[in-house]
């Protein structure tokens, strides 16, 4: 049985007796947290599409790694192609982080996607980009409070007696 939020031993009128009541700040909080994943990436392949037409302005929310790539491989001459597939193969990460976090409520999964955009920061750090540092710093700092809801969630669910239902209050 899954269910969301903060319990109370409370019913409310017109759910069964003994329903859970759901509080969904705490349901809210995870999802806005771990929806930073599709984000990242949805970003990061917008500034990507800009930087293969030629264009030089970027979202602030995106990866360094995917910068990082981008430059490496026009460095190579090796073409828009190569950096298009492994921007797509990176920011496809992140999606699976966003996936795996929100639909299994994935915790392992979860950390490491916060790992991986912490080693992002430290990319973007290295190059001294130091507006894109304070975002990725926001962004953890999102990521750590949904991380946090989620833990919250996962012991209220094993804290549930079996055969109770969870009803969502909104």
């Amino acid at each position: 049985m899954g269910f969301t939020g903060n319990l109370t031993g409370a019913s409310l009128p017109g759910q069964p007796p003994g329903a859970l009541v759901v509080d969904a700040e705490l349901t809210a909080r995870f999802t806005r947290g771990a929806s930073w994943f599709y984000w990242l990436a949805g970003l990061s392949l917008v500034n990507c599409a800009i930087g293969w037409f030629g264009g030089n302005t970027r979202f602030l929310f995106g990866l360094g790694v995917t910068e990082f790539v981008n430059g490496v491989v026009a460095g190579l001459n090796a073409g828009t192609p190569v950096a298009a597939f492994i921007d797509v193969l990176i920011c496809a990460t992140f999606v699976a982080f966003g996936v795996m976090t929100l639909k299994q409520k994935s915790k392992p999964i979860y950390m490491l996607g916060m790992v991986v955009y912490g080693l992002d920061l430290l990319l973007c750090l290295a190059f001294g980009d130091w507006i894109f540092v304070l975002f990725h710093g926001w962004v953890i700092f999102q990521l750590f409070r949904g991380y946090q809801a989620l833990l919250q969630l996962l012991a209220l669910e094993q804290q549930a007696a079996p055969g109770l239902s969870a009803v969502r209050t909104e």
